[in-house]
């Protein structure tokens, strides 16, 4: 899916998160969270491929991220919780 998406130039990086929660996020840069919470309730591959097809159109919709400094200090990524409930920030 990442091969055929309209940044195809990035190198996607897809990783377990250890949390029940039932949550997927994306960030930009092509990273793709998934907790296990969420790899626990789907019930077959297609349900995990409209997932993963979903969190990939979030990565080709965004721009290319930017440095910048916040209460954490240099850039840290971070879920944008407005859109992704249940994720919690890394500061």
């Amino acid at each position: 899916m990442a091969d055929i998406s309209h940044r195809d130039e990035l190198t996607y990086q897809f990783k377990i998160v250890d949390s029940p929660v039932v949550n997927a996020f994306a960030v930009p840069g092509g990273y793709v969270y998934f907790t296990r919470g969420i790899m626990a309730h789907f019930n077959n591959e297609a349900e995990f491929a409209g997932v993963l097809g979903h969190e990939i159109g979030h990565v080709a919709a965004r721009p290319a991220p930017r440095p910048t400094a916040g209460p954490c200090g240099p850039v840290r990524v971070v879920a944008q919780a407005r859109h992704c409930p249940g994720a919690f920030p890394v500061c």
